[in-house]
């Protein structure tokens, strides 16, 4: 049986890792000249930096027993330390109670009263936005923890986002965060990526051809069956690749526009441009991981310090930051040019007093047009619609893009293992 999996991220990988198990002969396509999609490390010089801060982190024990068995010694257990900058001052982030020092002391005490009323005496209601934001009956601490940065980050006024992200990513921080640092969390020594290498290195062992550099651009169709896949691959040109099966990542808007389907609804997301900068200096946010940026007027929401996730990430005497910049894409700072965008980051970074200007090296820009889904009601509706629609009798569509929702890494590999067992059983049974 001959399946094509298209994508090397972890949802992608692990798809291939359950076919190859089931005696499958596996051809894997990966646009990128590296495996990981999102969850992918990059080497710059003796630095390494990761799109975005990835931090393996999960409640199954399926997965930490991959993990485990998948990264060995490399793996390292972590406690994330984040800080909100707020007024040039940094604030715990989850929220704890230290934070209401902050605020004017009527603010406090009421925020408090809430508080304690709220956890101990009223039912809340975890899927409700409105429930989330009268939950402090004051503007002031609302505000400065979630509404501007929420709207900073997706664009979009937060009572537009779908209640199931809210519930997922917003409450538990506010309600459970004493327990969020009791979740397991993990690292790999060399980056995130090196997780996927792992995985790559496995799938190849067993048979399974990954095919780096090589984009799938259309789809064969023969009586509602995928008979083959067109991949163009740099200096070689086209060539066609016969299936029994089709696994695909592909972002969701990609995949409708090669089915040639039509008058289907927008679906909506965010990207991310990413500026990696060598300092010159061994610390710069000595025991924190990342710092957040609520505010409207700094283009970043998010940096972090990837030598405080590992020790490899930098050389001793030297460290680095990522910047991360939310836009929508082809707006805003997507479409300048990359002297310019890292010009803004170092001014805004040296304003934040976060570094100095003699202390900036090298600077590197990369922009990631699929980063996250939008999360909005809306966007949900159009997402199940698209997804209906896809009935192709030999094609599963897995990952945090060709389903178009927020998966963490966890989940993203189990996608992707999901998937192949669907596709598998349902041709086994034909």
């Amino acid at each position: 049986m001959h399946a094509v999996v298209i994508g090397g991220g972890l949802a992608g990988l692990s798809a291939a890792l359950e076919l190859s198990l089931n005696g499958c002969t596996v051809n894997l396509f990966e646009k990128k000249p590296i495996v990981g999609g999102l969850s992918r490390s990059i080497s710059f010089g003796p630095f390494i930096y990761d799109i975005g801060p990835h931090v393996l982190h999960t409640d199954s024990n399926e997965s930490i027993s991959f993990f485990k068995t998948m990264l060995e010694s490399s793996l390292q257990l972590l406690k994330i330390y984040s800080k909100t900058y707020i007024s040039g001052k940094l604030h715990n982030f989850p929220p704890t109670i230290t934070n209401l020092k902050y605020f004017p002391l009527p603010v406090a005490i009421k925020t408090l009263k809430n508080l304690i009323k709220n956890k101990f005496f009223r039912k809340i209601d975890h899927n409700s936005l409105d429930s989330f934001e009268n939950l402090f009956d004051n503007d002031v601490f609302y505000n400065a923890y979630y509404k501007t940065f929420t709207r900073k980050f997706w664009g979009i006024s937060p009572n537009l986002l779908e209640t199931g992200w809210v519930q997922k990513r917003i409450f538990p921080r506010f309600f459970h965060s004493p327990l969020m640092g009791k979740r397991w969390q993990g690292y790999p020594k060399n980056g995130i990526g090196e997780l996927p290498k792992r995985m790559a290195k496995l799938l190849m062992s067993k048979g399974v051809k990954i095919n780096l550099n090589c984009e799938v651009v259309a789809y064969l169709i023969k009586d509602n069956v995928v008979k083959s896949v067109s991949v163009c691959t740099p200096g070689i040109g086209m060539n066609d690749v016969q299936c029994d099966i089709l696994i695909t990542t592909q972002a969701l808007p990609d995949i409708i526009t090669m089915l040639g389907y039509e008058n289907m609804p927008q679906l909506k997301y965010r990207s991310l441009i990413y500026v990696f900068i060598t300092l010159l200096k061994e610390n710069v946010l000595k025991d924190i991981h990342s710092v957040y940026f609520p505010d409207s007027i700094t283009v970043f929401t998010r940096i972090y310090e990837p030598k405080r996730y590992s020790l490899n990430c930098s050389p001793e005497d030297k460290s680095s930051l990522v910047v991360e910049i939310p836009c929508s894409y082809g707006e805003g700072l997507w479409g300048e040019e990359d002297q310019k965008i890292i010009s803004i980051v170092i001014n805004q970074l040296i304003d934040h007093n976060i570094i100095k200007l003699e202390d900036v090296g090298d600077c590197v820009v990369q922009k990631e047009k699929y980063a996250y889904p939008l999360p909005s009601h809306v966007n949900k509706r159009n997402v199940v619609h698209s997804l209906n629609n896809i009935n192709l009798q030999n094609m599963e569509v897995c990952g945090r893009f060709g389903l178009f929702s927020y998966l963490n890494m966890d989940e993203s590999i189990q996608s992707g293992r999901s998937a192949a067992k669907r596709i598998f059983r349902r041709y086994s049974n034909r």
